[in-house]
């Protein structure tokens, strides 16, 4: 069930974000595996020391096609005595079959309740959303704290829409580490097609999020000295929400001027 959702997630966020499942064994059972186990098999067939070694190279080789077959049943299958699944589903040669006879004689309880632990990891393509770049995927590690929150965001919008996750989403400050390059060219979009299968609710500081994601209800905060209220809310079309986005976003109509004034050998702008 987990690599089936998975699986899915990946298909819907081909492109922009990818899950991966990473499968080990817990560290103690691992060092037990490959320490321990491989000496007590060679001790219970009453071989030497370097029949040890070749048993110790067995089993890395059944953890290491364990982990490509997402699943560890080794043990399981020994017991049960289905050899010949064995060295089909791992793949094994035929020269690895006289191991099987000592390793089994040498199982205990314990090792039938071994089983490979799966962990996730999460890569994202720090160039989604901007056109005619390729692709570049990094690990979660090294993103920044914007980019790991643009990579869950994106997670959260477009894989509950495709799994029918319609549960209103509340987002506090998304432009937090983020330029406006990000905001406006991957969270803008994203909030726009969302906001047509759920309520989205988010608290910003940021223009490009209000105003380039067609809020339908602008609610504007004000402090009176001793606690926060509802100044005005509506559409950015009414003349009082308007203003009051100009001034508390813009930081009023003076500073947007100034701002214009900058760019206008670069973009032709009307005021």
């Amino acid at each position: 069930m987990r690599r089936e959702f998975v699986r899915q997630i990946n298909q819907i966020l081909a492109g922009k974000v990818q899950i991966i499942l990473n499968y080990k064994l817990d560290g103690l059972e691992l060092d037990s595996l490959m320490e321990q186990f491989p000496v007590q098999v060679s001790k219970k067939a009453n071989k030497f020391y370097s029949y040890g070694v070749e048993i110790k190279g067995f089993i890395k080789e059944i953890i290491d096609k364990s982990r490509t077959r997402q699943n560890f049943d080794f043990f399981t299958l020994l017991a049960t005595n289905e050899i010949h699944k064995i060295m089909r589903e791992y793949s094994l040669s035929e020269n690895t079959q006289k191991y099987l006879l000592d390793i089994q004689n040498s199982l205990s309880p314990a090792h039938l309740m071994l089983f490979l632990s799966d962990s996730s990891a999460l890569i994202y393509n720090v160039n989604s959303g901007t056109k005619g770049v390729p692709d570049l995927f990094r690990d979660n590690s090294k993103l920044s704290l914007g980019q790991n929150a643009v990579a869950l965001l994106l997670i959260i919008l477009n894989a509950s829409k495709e799994l029918s996750d319609n549960r209103p989403l509340i987002i506090d400050q998304p432009e937090d580490d983020l330029d406006n390059t990000y905001i406006y060219n991957t969270l803008v979009g994203e909030f726009r097609r969302s906001k047509n299968d759920r309520q989205i609710i988010i608290s910003t500081h940021n223009p490009n999020i209000p105003v380039a994601s067609d809020s339908e209800n602008i609610l504007v905060l004000k402090y009176n000295g001793a606690y926060g209220y509802l100044y005005k809310n509506g559409a950015l079309d009414d003349p009082e929400i308007n203003e009051s986005v100009l001034e508390v976003l813009e930081g009023g109509e003076e500073a947007l001027k100034k701002r214009n004034d900058k760019y206008r050998n670069i973009v032709k702008i009307t005021m």
